[in-house]
């Protein structure tokens, strides 16, 4: 089929579902205008027919003055044959015109999709969680060795760590926290206390109470809930005071002037918290102990003479021992995470808020997972 009506510029041929359209020229940028209008005029007549349109050809064969209108001409034929999902192609050019064209077209690769199913989509992204789970723990375990290496330089040349923000993070982690962990724990025994006494009494096993509540108290949940609450207040305030650090380029500042890092804002915090929270968890023994004791002068017919000679012959040194370990490597855990937490924040506010959520769940999952292994162990070593 030939449009004998059409200028000098394009000639058209369709024949088997192929529209051939030829550029006789001059295909000049001053001759845009027309052109497109002239190609418009025939795609809009095939488009439009019942014939199946399968493939449109162009034939660069007559062409002989052009600038970069044929790129842009060739460009726009191509789009509309992606669009309609019409095979493309362009032939019959000279060589000058080759390499004009491969030098200023893109290379255009054709992407084909793969079909993806949900369970492939599913193991895909789980496959991705865990490469960046491992990448976690690889930084952590270095930010770990860093610090713990600090550690052992801070013991032979302490003027390395900044000792002036120390007092101003145990009050903070220490003697607030205070008031909460003491509610709590008295809490906590009076109700270990409480339903401890109904049972006993049941079998006449009143003198047992003090030792039920001692050793619930001081050995596991005095230390565990002390952690907690630790990991919620302080623990996610250096996670935010850090990664507030690093958004404000503070942190790049202090490195720039050659402080170090570890020792000018980590150990400062890890040491504060492995000495507040074994003062805590002593305090908390006491209340949690004095909680127990006024559930079985309520429910028991019990004194406080009894209540605590029960204790003392019960309870060894080794048991409160036992939760002070607990309670150094709690506060050493919380301050590790809460820091690399901060450390971990980037540049924007809500990647602070994020790391700082983070950090109180991890805190408080390895808070347990450490208690879970203590009881192991020395379970073992008794």
């Amino acid at each position: 089929m030939k449009h004998k009506d059409i200028p000098v510029y394009i000639t058209s041929e369709f024949s088997n579902s192929i529209l051939t359209i030829k550029l006789l020229g001059p295909s000049l940028i001053s001759k845009a205008q027309e052109i497109t209008a002239q190609s418009q005029k025939i795609l809009k007549a095939i488009l439009n027919s019942d014939a199946n349109l399968k493939a449109i050809k162009i034939d660069l064969s007559e062409l002989k003055q052009y600038d970069t209108f044929v790129l842009v001409y060739i460009n726009e034929i191509r789009e509309i044959c992606d669009i309609a999902e019409i095979d493309f192609r362009y032939f019959g050019q000279s060589e000058d015109i080759d390499k004009f064209i491969a030098l200023l077209m893109p290379k255009t690769a054709q992407t084909i999709k793969p079909k993806i199913n949900k369970l492939y989509n599913y193991i895909n992204q789980l496959g991705e969680q865990v490469l960046v789970f491992f990448h976690e723990i690889k930084e952590f375990i270095e930010f770990f060795g860093k610090t713990t290496t600090t550690i052992a330089k801070a013991f032979v040349k302490p003027s390395t760590i900044r000792w002036k923000d120390f007092p101003g993070y145990f009050t903070e982690a220490g003697v607030k926290a205070l008031s909460v962990n003491l509610l709590i724990v008295l809490l906590i025994g009076f109700i270990i206390g409480w339903q401890g006494a109904l049972l006993l009494r049941q079998f006449g096993a009143s003198p047992y109470l003090a030792p039920l509540v001692g050793f619930s108290v001081i050995r596991e949940l005095a230390p565990l809930m002390v952690a907690i609450v630790v990991a919620g207040r302080s623990g996610a305030a250096f996670t935010a005071e850090i990664g507030t650090m690093k958004v404000s380029e503070e942190l790049d500042a202090l490195e720039t002037m050659g402080f170090d890092i570890y020792g000018f804002l980590i150990l400062p915090r890890v040491f504060a918290l492995m000495i507040a929270v074994p003062i805590l968890v002593m305090i908390c023994d006491v209340i949690g102990v004095l909680g127990g004791l006024v559930a079985g002068l309520t429910t028991l017919n019990i004194t406080m003479i009894s209540y605590f000679t029960s204790l003392a012959q019960n309870i060894a040194m080794a048991d409160i021992t036992y939760g002070l370990i607990k309670a150094v490597v709690f506060g050493f855990t919380i301050a590790l995470i809460g820091c690399f937490c901060g450390l971990k924040v980037t540049n924007s506010s809500e990647s602070v808020g994020k790391q700082t959520t983070l950090s109180v769940v991890i805190s408080i999952f390895m808070v347990i997972v450490i208690d879970a292994v203590f009881v192991i162990i020395f379970d073992a070593i008794n």
